[in-house]
């Protein structure tokens, strides 16, 4: 008979910023719209339903994570065209119903394959009014994965990506606690103990923060109480859609390895003290 023991340790303390004058508290709880139930996650979100405005990757779905709204829409695609710029135009959408590989049979076409009709390397498909045409500051993390080890080399176990839009300074922090969990088996008839350990990661936060004359402003995005060291939350990109001048972003705010879950984050519809707000997510699974 096995005897398992669990025992967790917990080290290295996170990086603590300052709030600055203007502080924008999170709403803390998810809307009814996504499929996470984990009950220690908080995707900072709201019910984007109404916002008009939709997010997808040019790629395949299973069914119902494409709705059939989503046919016919303008879209608008991201292109990056340097390290520091980002293209938006608009592009024709093809979806078509493929057999899903993985969930149905091969004669059942329940899959959807959404493929823009463009030659361009495109990082992600938006539509709405509030997204504008042109060429703006911009920066892709998407082939920039956020690693568990990439993090803790910092020894603060905070990662802090820079951006500055007419002069104003903006600021994406990743900061975490750091968990090594050790099980231990013992096997009482071989007389044999086998230890294992492995990394997880606790109280997990992605803020925005914004530096200007006036002072700082922050406002938390993500806060997850624990996760899988293989399914962080992260940054994909930042830069401007909306044409306002300043900081939007889009994070994967995924709490799994198997979960893809952007989130596109507005200036123009920041509500009250808030820098930004949530006004689209796709979430969609691997297999």
């Amino acid at each position: 008979m096995l005897n398992r023991t669990l025992l967790a340790l917990l080290a290295v303390c996170p990086l603590m910023i300052g709030c600055g004058k203007k502080v924008s508290q999170p709403a803390h709880r998810m809307d009814s719209t996504t499929s996470i139930e984990d009950s220690d996650y908080h995707w900072i979100t709201f019910d984007d339903s109404s916002s008009g405005i939709h997010i997808l990757l040019p790629e395949g779905y299973h069914e119902g994570e494409v709705d059939s709204s989503d046919i016919g829409l303008p879209w608008i695609a991201l292109i990056q065209t340097s390290d520091s710029t980002s293209l938006l135009r608009p592009v024709d959408v093809v979806f078509s119903r493929v057999v899903d590989e993985l969930l149905s049979t091969e004669d059942s076409l329940s899959a959807w394959d959404v493929k823009p009709k463009s030659k361009d390397s495109i990082l992600f498909l938006l539509s709405g009014t509030d997204i504008k045409n042109g060429e703006y500051y911009g920066r892709s993390f998407v082939n920039v994965p956020l690693s568990f080890d990439s993090i803790r080399k910092n020894r603060f176990n905070v990662w802090i990506e820079h951006f500055v839009l007419l002069g104003i300074r903006y600021e994406v922090v990743t900061r975490f606690m750091d968990t090594m969990i050790i099980s231990v088996d013992s096997d009482r008839f071989n007389k044999t103990v086998y230890v294992d350990s492995q990394q997880a990661i606790r109280h997990l936060t992605i803020d925005l923060m914004r530096v200007s004359s006036s002072g700082e402003e922050h406002q938390m995005l993500v806060n997850q109480e624990n996760g899988d060291i293989d399914g962080l939350p992260r940054l994909l990109w930042a830069g401007d859609v909306d044409g306002d001048g300043k900081l939007d972003v889009i994070l994967d705010v995924t709490n799994n390895y198997d979960l893809s879950l952007p989130a596109l984050y507005l200036s123009s519809r920041a509500k009250g003290t808030g820098l930004v707000h949530e006004v689209a997510h796709r979430s969609s699974v691997g297999c």
